[in-house]
């Protein structure tokens, strides 16, 4: 026992605590029931694994967190408790404290409260449980007085257990331990049973699993076990005379240490825990009812966002192989739930789930947002996911064309996001479409961007300008670019990064590329008239273009109006926009080519072009973009010009550089072994007559 009542007694008492061999701790309850760090001493320090000055730092306005997480709310409810005058001003119990490495001890700690010049502090002496172990080795004492003391002061069922040559015995029970002993006997029979210490370690002597019911004592081993290398352990078991109606759970806490070379004490906790484990078990229960509410669209039986965010993030983890995906928007929602009523809304989108379900399992489709529809499904090869999707498109369409849909296929995917972006751009693509053939729908629901360049196309105020293209050597032209152009208003002309961007943005590009489509092969008809069948013309077809389902056979469709020689037509593909299927791109190719049209890859150099392009079968030429021709003074253009040139002849390719302005630039490309060259060195884009006069 001890007992400071001297006001200097801190000041004094500093010098004195760190000679000590306890660890000392000084804590202050201040006004609002908190409790602050004052001093630690050396050993403290070092049972915590830092400096005494980190330990200061560290726990200045947390000293509680210096013990073991389960336990600060135990150390704090007793220190308050006393300070409170509910009990006496010295007490002493055991808890555990958490090195800074994560290493678990047990300590005894006596803590003694008094008032020090008015304000109320408490001295606590803690001291590691292994040295009272030793100590009382050393002295070789008999009694187990020292673990009654300990096991005493703590305030759950505790025992301590001895380990020697796997035989077991029991060092010490306390009172509570007796009391769950009396509730397994009344439990078993409906008899009360009175124990004594006595009694019950020669039972738990005789079975130390003698709380388990049978089905759990192997829980009881494996952690005893696991507390061999892990710093503390834990189980919960049903204590012995459990029912499925009636169980008792005990949650039980366990660690050890090696007192010599042969022993083993293990020191175990038991903490009834049965409201705790059974208002879990119905939590888990009403969880399990609301599953589907929480995973599942009540309207359409689909899966919900919930799930898809879940779906998203485990693609991340694992890759998903020969995946499917498809994007559907219910189309003219917003104007049905506005002008009819939400419950025709909620019909439609009934009847948009039910056309899903004719191709697709209710367990690969989500529904995102109040019109969006998503499909990924894994496992199935191009065909048959192909032929799944063009039937409900089908199907949609003959439902008064309820809902727009995009789709890709990929071999293998991780980012599961960025391929149902692409599904969905395709699927914008779709519903321009949508919002063409309902022509009968009020201008209001009609986007304001289509309707005006409709208007445009019906007034002629897009027209075809044409660059001439040469080879390197030369300044006669053996080829053109054709460009579009707008007539603005006021009759002058409108530069294509004026309105270009927003039609691909929106999605609209597919109608510039096909009305300039058809200007070309009207001017290479002409051509042809003329003899000249030996003049080739290339026409921009965007990759939200390309991406179209139909693309092939509106391509057949311009074409076979116009009679002119194939190979006199030219598709440059430009990489303005990442939107793609790699395979539906790949056919396309091979399908342009069995035509009779070359192909250009068009802004090579720039952020978007895509070495994979030059390794795909039928490109004829690869166009160098403008912003490395102005850099061919440096050094290092010129060899990967050079590089770029050697490479594309040896796959068979043609080499074309843009934004030629100077005869030095030219000549530079010459001698890098270009093959064609194009910019103002030649000419401008300028308008179809004039470059006839010009250039043929």
């Amino acid at each position: 026992m001890f007992s400071f009542y001297d006001e200097k007694f801190i000041e004094n008492a500093k010098d004195i605590f760190d000679y000590l061999h306890n660890g000392v701790v000084v804590v202050e309850i201040t006004e609002n029931d908190s409790i602050k760090l004052i001093y630690v001493n050396k050993l403290i320090a070092k049972l915590l694994g830092i400096t005494t000055e980190e330990a200061t730092e560290k726990y200045l306005n947390n000293p509680i967190n210096m013990v073991y997480e389960s336990d600060r709310p135990v150390l704090n409810e007793n220190l308050l408790r006393n300070y409170h005058n509910e009990q006496n001003d010295y007490f002493t119990a055991s808890y555990r404290f958490q090195k800074y490495d994560g290493e678990i001890i047990w300590v005894l700690g006596h803590m003694q409260f008094f008032i020090h010049n008015g304000r109320p502090i408490y001295v606590c002496l803690f001291t590691d449980v292994n040295e009272l172990i030793s100590a009382q080795i050393n002295v070789e004492e008999n009694s187990n007085n020292l673990w009654m003391d300990i096991v005493n002061n703590i305030p759950t069922g505790a025992t301590i257990v001895s380990s020697t040559n796997d035989t077991f015995k029991i060092v010490a029970i306390n009172d509570t331990l007796v009391k769950f002993a009396e509730k397994v006997g009344e439990m078993l029979d409906g008899n009360d049973r009175s124990w004594n210490k006595e009694a019950l370690t020669m039972l738990l002597n005789q079975n130390i699993y003698a709380f388990c019911i049978e089905e759990d004592i192997h829980l009881v081993k494996e952690m005893m076990n696991a507390s061999i290398v892990a710093p503390i352990t834990e189980t919960t078991f049903r204590l012995r005379g459990s029912t499925s109606h009636n169980p008792v759970y005990i949650h039980t806490t366990c660690s050890s240490r090696m007192v010599d070379e042969n022993t083993r004490y293990y020191y175990i906790l038991f903490t009834e825990i049965t409201r705790t484990v059974l208002a879990e078990q119905e939590l888990q229960a009403n969880q399990i009812m609301l599953l589907h509410m929480s995973y599942y669209d009540k309207l359409t039986g689909f899966k919900n966002r919930n799930a898809y965010s879940e779906y998203t993030e485990a693609c991340r983890i694992d890759k998903q192989k020969d995946v499917g995906i498809a994007f559907i928007d219910a189309n003219g929602l917003k104007e049905a739930n506005d002008q009819l009523g939400h419950s025709y809304g909620d019909r439609m989108l009934q009847i948009v789930s039910s056309l899903i379900k004719e191709e697709f399992s209710y367990t690969n489709v989500y529904r995102i947002s109040g019109d969006e529809f998503v499909i990924v499904e894994p496992n199935i090869n191009k065909e048959d996911f192909v032929a799944k999707i063009l039937h409900v498109r089908d199907l949609l369409v003959e439902n008064d064309d309820i809902a727009s849909i995009g789709f890709v296929w990929k071999k293998s995917m991780s980012d599961l996001k960025r391929r149902v972006g692409q599904a969905e751009q395709l699927m914008y693509i779709e519903k321009q479409k949508y919002y063409e053939r309902t022509a009968a729908l009020q201008s209001k629901h009609r986007p304001r961007l289509l309707k005006l360049l409709l208007n445009d196309l019906e007034n002629n105020q897009f027209v075809m300008f044409l660059q001439p293209k040469a080879r390197i050597g030369s300044t006669k032209a053996t080829g053109a670019e054709a460009l579009v152009r707008r007539i603005g208003e006021d009759g002058k002309i409108i530069p294509p990064y004026e309105f270009i961007p927003q039609l691909e943005q929106e999605k609209l590009i597919p109608k510039i590329d096909f009305f300039m489509l058809e200007e070309v092969c009207k001017f290479l008809e002409e051509l042809k008239k003329e003899g000249r069948t030996d003049f080739v013309v290339s026409v921009n077809m965007s990759r939200v273009t390309f991406e179209e389902l139909d693309f092939i056979s509106h391509v057949e469709e311009v074409c076979s109006k116009y009679d002119f020689n194939r190979s006199q037509l030219e598709f440059e593909l430009t990489e303005s926009n990442q939107t793609i299927d790699q395979i539906r791109f790949d056919d396309y190719i091979q399908k342009i080519k069995s035509l009779g049209i070359s192909i250009s890859l068009d802004d090579v150099g720039t952020d978007y072009a895509s070495l994979r392009m030059l390794i795909i079968e039928g490109i004829d030429v690869l166009k160098i973009d403008r912003s490395l021709i102005v850099q061919i003074d440096k050094e290092n253009t010129q060899v990967l010009l050079k590089h770029l040139n050697a490479m594309a002849h040896e796959l068979g390719i043609k080499v074309l550089a843009e934004g030629v302005e100077t005869d030095d630039v030219r000549q530079a490309l010459e001698e890098l072994n270009c093959d064609y060259y194009q910019g103002y060195l030649l000419s401008p884009p300028i308008p179809v007559d004039k470059f006839k006069q010009e250039f043929l």
